[in-house]
């Protein structure tokens, strides 16, 4: 589960990147 929310956050930071 850890490692998904990891993920998420990942995702998530590079979608406010663009």
């Amino acid at each position: 589960m850890t490692a998904f929310i990891h993920l998420s956050s990942r995702v998530t930071i590079l979608c406010l990147r663009f």
